[in-house]
């Protein structure tokens, strides 16, 4: 025998509400305080630095409260400029601000100059790495090549009217001698 829909939902329903399975949103307890006061956030946000992408990804915990703190060779390696080694909440550093984009995942950080990390590139070639220069025998050559063309006869076919060939310098450079 095959029971209608409203007659299943009717049963169900019957069925719930003389076990009390079905609880109602009032009679849910309600979530521990003290325990969502205690939740701190390891994050991994993209940084921006005076509204400008790093490209960088850095590691940053949020309190519960709201503060942010970083690792400061995290805080070195995006361009800040940060004392020991130890977690450094970003709101006690003079000259720098940083928000939370929940959003984006991203920290934005205002930064004076002086809390920017300096940053030195050395660009200089070591001899030791580099070696002596090398000295050969060899040749420069300057040419023009070129070549004319088009219809060279009534049934459309291509051909060649003229090739040029002109040698501009040859020049042959010997060690020692320029």
């Amino acid at each position: 025998m095959r029971r209608s829909r409203a007659t299943e939902a009717a049963f169900l329903s019957a069925v719930f509400t003389a076990f009390g399975a079905c609880a109602l949103a009032q009679d849910l307890p309600l979530p521990d305080l003290k325990a969502v006061e205690t939740l701190r956030e390891d994050l991994q946000l993209e940084v921006w630095i005076n509204g400008r992408n790093t490209g960088l990804v850095a590691a940053v915990v949020r309190e519960a409260d709201g503060r942010l703190r970083m690792r400061a060779d995290e805080m070195r390696a995006v361009g800040l400029a940060a004392p020991g080694m130890e977690l450094v909440e970003l709101a006690t550093i003079r000259g720098l601000s940083a928000t939370y984009d929940d959003l984006g995942q991203r920290l934005m950080v205002t930064a004076d100059i002086d809390q920017l990390a300096i940053q030195r590139f050395d660009l200089s070639v070591r001899r030791e790495a580099a070696g002596a220069p090398r000295q050969d025998l060899g040749a420069v050559l300057n040419y023009i090549f070129s070549a004319d063309g088009g219809q060279t006869d009534a049934d459309d076919r291509l051909g060649v009217d003229a090739l040029g060939l002109a040698v501009e310098a040859m020049k042959v450079v010997h060690p020692g001698r320029c």
